[in-house]
């Protein structure tokens, strides 16, 4: 005979395993009936919920979702994430949506921000030489010469 331990309560009982297996059976079984009643939404209209319920049950996620990424226009990227889920399969809307926002790239603010604050290009400056560290014409001859003959300086 087969035993499984069973906590309930803080207490050890152990249960005759073909009895449990039995009851879990029979209760699959009387409960198949009734989930086959139940059917499923399409995706599409699934789809077409949740964004409906962004304006209504979901308002306070949305509204987060805004304070979050306040560079980037939400209703643009939803319009834009909606259509990439009609035509590929997701379940869970709302962690595909952070992870679609995470990626949205914030050109709005950031245009916003350059005609305000333009870009510094700093120009390469060469530095100009003292006189005393120039040599004159005889003294470049003469380094010439040497290195010619292999000498170093």
């Amino acid at each position: 005979m087969l035993k499984i331990k069973v906590n309930k309560n803080g207490k050890e009982y152990y249960a005759d395993a073909d009895k449990v297996f039995a009851w879990l059976m029979d209760r699959f079984l009387n409960n198949q009936e009734k989930r086959s009643e139940a059917k499923l939404e399409p995706y599409k209209d699934r789809v077409k919920n949740f964004f409906e319920s962004l304006s209504t049950t979901e308002k306070d996620w949305y509204d987060e979702l805004k304070n979050a990424y306040p560079a980037i226009d939400i209703d643009f990227a939803l319009k834009r994430a909606k259509l990439w889920l009609l035509s590929n399969y997701k379940k869970d809307f709302k962690k595909f949506l952070m992870n679609w926002m995470s990626k949205e790239n914030p050109t709005i603010q950031v245009e916003q921000k350059r005609q305000i604050e333009p870009r510094r290009v700093n120009k390469y400056i060469p530095p100009t030489p003292k006189d005393e560290d120039c040599a004159d014409p005889k003294e470049i001859q003469e380094i010439f010469k040497n290195f010619a003959k292999g000498k170093k300086i």
